[in-house]
Formats: C-alpha cells, structure tokens, sequence
C-alpha cells in the first residue's frame, strides 16, 4: 500500500515502496516550504516511486510548480521515479 503525503498532516512509513503526495487547494510560492520540507522527510526512506496527486489543486503558480522540480532533483539520485 502506497504512502500517502498530505500538505497539512504528513504521514508515511519507513520502507514504503511509494509515497503518494496529496495537495489541495492553491499551491503557489507561499506554502511552498513546507511542501519541500515535507519532501524531504519523505524521500529518505528512498521509496522506488514518488507520485503527485493534484485532483484537489485548484490553482498553480510557477512558484508552487518549483517544487516539482526539487522532487525530480532531489529524487533522481536516489533512483525514485
């Protein structure tokens, strides 16, 4: 069973195979440092699969966009996709 990372309550087990991270609402270059930091935690279990579920995004900047770009950064060396 996939992890499951939400903006506001971060959740996820050591080991996972996949981290799921949920956002909502409008991700722009305000709340972006969570988001990232929350990221971070999760990406060192180094899970195989890092996945973005946006259903519930109603808005995005190029701010809230970057932090797909530090995922792909930051994951890539770990061997997550």
């Amino acid at each position: 069973m996939p992890r499951r990372l939400r903006r506001r309550a971060t959740r996820w087990s050591p080991g996972a195979q996949q981290v799921v991270v949920q956002l909502s609402g409008e991700v722009t270059s305000k709340g972006t440092e969570r988001i990232e930091e929350d990221l971070k935690h999760a990406l060192r279990s180094e899970p195989r699969l890092l996945e973005f579920d946006l259903l519930r995004v109603t808005y995005l900047d190029g701010g809230g966009a970057r932090v797909f770009l530090t995922a792909l950064r930051a994951a890539q060396p770990l061997g997550t996709r």
